[in-house]
């Protein structure tokens, strides 16, 4: 028993060590991310240009670019001018780091023995949750959404959803061809029904995020784009497909209550009045992340109410 238990705490202590450098990993990327938002919608080159302070414009040497540690170091401070640094900074590293550590939890990576599909699926989640954290950034800061940005995570989202759902099938063909009752099976139409179950998934996840997309366009026409802007329309768009049915219409509950709370405490807090406006995008997409990860069980407690 005394062995097992070392065997599990070392294990636990290993598991953990991943997970951590994970979260480093992610930060060093949500770092970048948040450049990459600040430059895409200010128009600057994302790679050719070194890192700079906002404020006094000097070069950042790599000692003031650590994740986290420079901002705790200097402060929240540029080390030229003494400027202020954005908050933002470390809320992108720290955002980004989680969300790379909740994908590789998700997904089991480091919990049982890793095929490649898993490795696909991380892939396509740390994509889809990076442009996630730029489109977050972006909305924050400068109340836009970069279309661009949601038009590469609508290609990917259709990419790889088409791809997973076609690796379905054929895996199904792959092992039914190997065995007796599969062949029968595949005569009598197992596989066609499959396959009409996943074009009608597909169906139901691009159909409903139509509606989100249409939902957001009545609202930026009764507001005239002063609560919500058209680019909210693309995102709605690109949620509706990545949570796909019901979860979508989760997400954007989700959003709205989310967004409806932290409109209310500025208010409460004075810092906000009842005609100010607020970045509506970043509340849906965390309202998405959170239909992501646990969309079944909020659906499975609300569905046991009645």
């Amino acid at each position: 028993m005394l062995f097992a238990g070392k065997v599990c705490y070392i294990l636990s202590m290993e598991i953990f060590l991943y997970y951590f450098f994970i979260f480093i990993a992610g930060a060093c990327i949500g770092s970048f991310l948040n450049v990459v938002a600040d430059r895409i919608i200010n128009g600057e080159p994302i790679v050719n240009d070194r890192s700079r302070c906002d404020s006094c414009k000097n070069v950042l040497s790599p000692k003031n670019l650590i994740p986290l540690l420079s901002f705790i170091w200097q402060k929240g401070k540029c080390v030229h001018c003494g400027a202020k640094l954005s908050v933002f900074y470390p809320i992108s590293e720290i955002l980004t780091g989680l969300l790379f550590v909740f994908a590789f939890y998700a997904l089991g990576i480091f919990n049982v023995r890793t095929q490649i599909i898993q490795v696909v699926q991380l892939v396509y989640i740390l994509i889809i949750f990076s442009l996630y954290v730029i489109l977050i950034m972006a909305d924050a800061k400068y109340q836009l959404v970069p279309d661009v940005i949601i038009y590469i995570a609508l290609a990917c989202v259709v990419i790889f959803t088409l791809g997973f759902k076609t690796y379905d099938v054929w895996s199904i063909y792959d092992r039914f061809q190997t065995q007796e009752l599969g062949k029968y099976m595949i005569k009598a139409g197992y596989l066609t029904e499959q396959i009409k179950y996943s074009l009608r998934d597909v169906a139901f996840d691009w159909g409903s995020a139509a509606v989100i997309a249409f939902f957001f366009w009545v609202l930026v026409k009764l507001t005239k784009e002063r609560g919500m802007g058209y680019g909210d329309i693309n995102l709605g768009l690109l949620i509706g497909i990545f949570n796909g049915f019901p979860a979508n219409f989760l997400a954007l509950f989700l959003g709205f209550v989310l967004g409806s709370v932290f409109s209310v405490f500025l208010i409460v807090l004075k810092r906000k009045t009842m005609k100010d406006t607020i970045a509506f995008g970043p509340f849906l997409l965390l309202g998405s992340l959170v239909a992501f990860g646990w969309g079944d069980v909020i659906l499975r407690w609300y569905l046991s109410i009645f």
